[in-house]
């Protein structure tokens, strides 16, 4: 059987961040660290995204790793205005 392609990092964090998928945040930034506040759709951060849906043990890992808070997606929103 065929393996799926495997998942662009960025992608994979971002979409971990939009499900609150706190276990899987640690390892995907523990590998990456340099994703912390990489831009997903409209240039929203993963922060903003948990922040937005509502995930608060997905923020508390995010900061925990040195999310920045003032970051503004392509609309002027911060993850503190969506939160």
């Amino acid at each position: 059987s065929r393996m799926p392609p495997a998942r662009n990092p960025a992608d994979a964090l971002y979409d971990a961040a939009r499900k609150g998928a706190a276990p899987e945040l640690e390892a995907l930034l523990s590998a990456h660290p340099e994703l912390i506040d990489a831009g997903g759709v409209i240039q929203r951060t993963p922060l903003s995204e948990a922040c937005y849906m509502g995930h608060v043990e997905a923020v508390r890992v995010l900061l925990e790793h040195g999310a920045r808070t003032d970051l503004q997606d392509s609309l002027g929103q911060t993850a503190l205005f969506l939160a």
